[in-house]
């Protein structure tokens, strides 16, 4: 798995390049819906935390309240 390109975690447009296919990114983008995400500070795209793409990647759906 590739590092973040955000201090924060992944940005949205790294996310679509990892993830691939447009199925995929709906996918994620569904399952992380009600989730927290970031604003990366430099570029102001929004920022999937590490913890939750790599996560969703292995397939596994834990929730932080």
């Amino acid at each position: 798995m590739e590092q973040p390109e955000s201090e924060l975690g992944y940005p949205w447009s790294q996310v679509k390049r990892i993830l691939g296919s447009a199925v995929r990114v709906e996918q994620f983008s569904d399952w992380m819906f009600g989730q927290t995400m970031g604003v990366d500070p430099v570029t102001s795209e929004g920022v999937v935390y590490a913890d939750d793409l790599e996560r969703w990647i292995r397939g596994e759906r834990l929730i932080y309240d």
